[in-house]
């Protein structure tokens, strides 16, 4: 099987959730014996033409990580003179496959699916949720992306990657733009081989931070940016200090509402128990989270499927979530975010018992296993139809 995946970045742009979850997806396709092509922007860590764990990488010399009108010019145009004829399957991840999907005609050509980890109109109700200007004046950019989802009716399928995005496809307005194209969910698969606790990691990022070994550590791992939900996640966690007064917090991330967060820390006195180790490159992350003995997630807006507790259960560390992030099939505690005293409780409670082991707690259905095999019917299933 021939798959190409269209993406506006992946994997060297940065390692954020969707990009993340297409390149693991695409090594895992490569292993099972499939040739795997991926199409994305000018990285500068990257030549034209190479190849990283048997996929095929082609970079296009259009603005970095970003969607532009020469990317969608270059994306069709390539659909056009390489690969309607040359490849099996498409698979857009986001939007990144939108332009194709107009230039094609349906039912011609390569099997074409979206990947779906979230569309413009639940991204427009985040933004306008947050009570800041700054955030209020990017929505109208959302509602121009809810009149280019009407290239969702030109898809051959539509693969949600959790049950809150299918419920936003399946939603007005949306369910407009997506016609009678079908939709399946496949959720975010985790690379249990990678994502799994190590020892060595834990006592080295402890003793460089100065961490005792028998100290709890409360762990996040996001971008800092104000609706990633952090800050609650510090007032959770002064409270807490004041039963449990050797309590740690690693903090991983890079972003705009850094310096607020340190403050905030320094506000609440904490700012001593609080550790900002910066980004962190996802090779590193695993070691990053097996230096904790809890995740915590007090995100303020709704995500597709949030990948980090997913990766923290994989590494065996349990997770608390915002009460709207509740994940099928993975037992945490569910927490109003803005409520600091239920925050709090639900750490003391989750750190009362440590571990020093810490197997997988990921439900099998979220193995990258799992995911891969299910792409491959899907893909299987789309091929067939067109012979």
């Amino acid at each position: 099987m021939r798959v190409l995946f269209v993406s506006r970045s992946l994997p060297f742009h940065h390692m954020g959730g969707m990009e993340a979850v297409a390149w693991d997806l695409s090594r895992a396709l490569a292993a099972r014996g499939h040739e795997v092509e991926i199409l994305t922007t000018r990285c500068d860590a990257l030549p034209p033409v190479s190849e990283v764990e048997g996929v095929r990488l082609r970079t296009m010399d259009v603005r970095s990580g970003r969607y532009s009108r020469a990317y969608w010019q270059e994306t069709a145009e390539r659909f056009e003179k390489e690969y309607q004829h040359r490849v099996d399957v498409i698979l857009g991840v986001g939007a990144g496959a939108y332009a194709i999907a107009h230039k094609r005609s349906k039912g011609g050509g390569p099997a074409l699916i979206m990947q779906s980890h979230g569309q413009a109109w639940g991204e427009m109700i985040s933004k306008l949720s947050v009570p800041k200007p700054a955030s209020w004046l990017k929505a109208p950019k959302n509602a121009y992306g809810i009149l280019a989802e009407r290239a969702l009716r030109r898809f051959d399928r539509v693969v949600a990657v959790g049950p809150a995005v299918e419920q936003v496809l399946r939603s007005a307005p949306t369910r407009w733009m997506l016609g009678t194209t079908p939709v399946s969910v496949i959720p975010n698969g985790i690379d249990e081989e990678h994502f799994t606790f190590d020892p060595r990691a834990r006592a080295e990022i402890r003793t460089g931070l100065s961490i005792g070994w028998d100290d709890p550590v409360l762990i996040s791992a996001s971008r800092l940016h104000v609706q990633k939900g952090i800050h609650r996640a510090l007032d959770g966690f002064a409270l807490a200090r004041k039963s449990v007064p050797n309590l740690r917090f690693i903090i991983a991330g890079s972003g705009p509402a850094e310096s607020d967060l340190r403050a905030h820390a320094d506000r609440l006195g904490v700012a001593h128990s609080c550790h900002f180790v910066g980004g962190v490159k996802r090779d590193n992350l695993p070691g990053i989270l097996s230096a904790g003995d809890a995740f915590i997630f007090t995100s303020t807006r709704r995500e597709g499927l949030a990948l980090g507790p997913l990766e923290a259960a994989a590494a065996g560390l349990p997770c608390i979530l915002s009460r709207h992030l509740a994940i099928p099939g993975l037992s945490t505690p569910l927490v109003d975010p803005h409520h600091a005293p239920s925050v709090a409780l639900a750490i003391t409670d989750t750190l009362s018992v440590l571990k020093v082991q810490k197997p997988s707690l990921l439900p099998d259905k979220y193995s990258l296993r799992v995911a891969s095999e299910r792409y491959q019917q899907i893909f299987t299933e789309e091929i067939s139809c067109r012979s």
